[in-house]
């Protein structure tokens, strides 16, 4: 992925922020800023790490079952958790004046996002198994981005609910 616009950075830089502003049009609420960071995670990071842990997948399993499960196992509470904090950097930005308010916000998102992950988990199985067994691994990043923009609902609604 040398390209500034390859089509996995793009989307990233684009899914990720629209599934999130959708997310927060549902709650009632939206944040400029949160929308530019999921927009920098979902183009730099996101589009790095999940097309680098795809491939992993794609060279080591063959099994449609063990696919699935190694996605899954990527995509877990702390991924999740990961992303729920910088939502919460995004929206409340003193979270990180001092080690204490971090600490208290890195343990809210870690408890959230392993009851996300559990309450989430047949509809996990269900969308990473058509991502890693019924798309091509070139689209899976895009796949992925698309399920994930659809689970920002959930995380978004999951952030404020538990």
């Amino acid at each position: 992925m040398n390209n500034f616009f390859h089509r996995d950075r793009i989307a990233g830089l684009v899914i990720y922020p629209v599934g999130d502003a959708i997310a927060q049009l549902i709650v009632g609420e939206f944040h400029l800023l949160r929308l530019i960071v999921l927009a920098v995670a979902g183009g730099a990071i996101y589009a790095w790490e999940i097309p680098k842990w795809f491939q992993y997948i794609e060279k080591r399993y063959t099994h449609f079952f063990t696919r699935t499960l190694a996605a899954i196992v990527y995509f877990n509470p702390l991924w999740i958790a990961r992303h729920l904090f910088f939502i919460t950097i995004a929206t409340a930005p003193e979270v990180l004046g001092t080690l204490n308010t971090t600490t208290d916000a890195a343990v809210h998102c870690i408890i959230t996002g392993t009851k996300s992950f559990l309450g989430a988990i047949v509809l996990s199985f269900i969308g990473n198994f058509i991502i890693q067994n019924r798309l091509p691994l070139r689209f899976r990043f895009i796949g992925s981005s698309v399920f994930s923009g659809l689970m920002a609902v959930y995380y978004a609604l999951s952030q404020r609910y538990f």
